[in-house]
């Protein structure tokens, strides 16, 4: 339970290809010595710094400027209102129970992912079409 002191866990609930390697590529910025880790669930992408935030309210500015999903925002900032169990905030479940089903992170690099864009492809023109 002390492990999460030792990290910001950020939770990306279904992002697009662009939200996701944003995040990465800020939380690469931000920490550029820190250990990232990035691993894939059944409705997203987690992704775990590992560092020492000095602070609640620390964690809760940096996991917003990456994007986090705003519910567990919401219910971490509840718990820092009322402070029973610090250990608890910014909790990633690595396995869940969901409708019945067990779901498991599964290691993902998302370097390695192939990119698509929902943009429509631009028509090349050449100078004979521009006439």
């Amino acid at each position: 339970m002390r492990m999460r002191a030792y990290r910001i866990g950020v939770d990306l609930d279904c992002p697009s290809q662009f939200q996701l390697l944003k995040s990465y590529f800020n939380a690469k910025a931000f920490f550029s010595r820190s250990r990232i880790e990035v691993t894939e669930t059944g409705h997203g992408f987690h992704i775990r710094i590992h560092r020492t935030c000095p602070s609640i309210e620390k964690n809760l500015d940096v996991r917003r400027n990456l994007g986090d999903d705003p519910n567990r925002l919401m219910f971490d900032e509840n718990r820092k209102v009322h402070p029973l169990l610090h250990d608890w905030v910014d909790t990633l479940f690595s396995v869940k129970l969901d409708r019945g089903k067990l779901t498991a992170e599964q290691p993902c690099n998302i370097l390695s992912l192939p990119f698509t864009s929902k943009l429509p492809c631009r028509k090349n023109y050449s100078r004979r079409d521009a006439k």
